[in-house]
Order: C-alpha cells, then structure tokens, then sequence
C-alpha cells in the first residue's frame, strides 16, 4: 500500500501545513490511500477534542472520541481487507 505522509512528523505544523495536507488528501484518489486518509481523520478529531477540553471549550468530548474510535475502526477494518 502506498503511504502518504500527510504532514511531517519532525516539525511542528503550521497552518500551510493543514492546507497542504487537505490539498493532498483530497488528491489521494488510489482507493488504497483510504484506510490512511481515514486513519488521518480519526487522529485530527480525536486531537481537536483534546485541544477544545484543553481550553475549555465544553465541547462534546465523549461523542467526538467515540467518532474518532469508529472512524479508526473503519479505516483499520478496510486495511485488513488488502
């Protein structure tokens, strides 16, 4: 399966770095990249619920890690299916 690397793992990502990861998600068409971009997705929600509880935001902690974990679900269930 080929691996995107959606942002760097050795710098802290800036805003253009999002984008550019957007970009580049939105161009992984390869049914393959799917399990990752999925992967890609649970890790964001399940990030922006800490950094929401963090600041307190009272946002829907238990309701967006639940998202997080079936999304993660999905993405690992497509990627026992290679």
């Amino acid at each position: 399966m080929a691996h995107l690397q959606l942002i760097p793992t050795d710098v802290t990502p800036g805003t253009g770095d999002f984008r550019r990861m957007v970009e580049e998600t939105r161009n992984a068409t390869e049914a393959v990249a799917v399990p990752e971009i999925l992967k890609t997705a649970a890790d964001l929600v399940e990030h922006a619920t800490y950094v929401m509880t963090r600041d307190g935001d009272g946002a829907p902690v238990t309701r967006m890690l639940l998202l997080a974990a079936e999304i993660e679900e999905i993405s690992a269930r497509l990627s026992a299916g290679d």
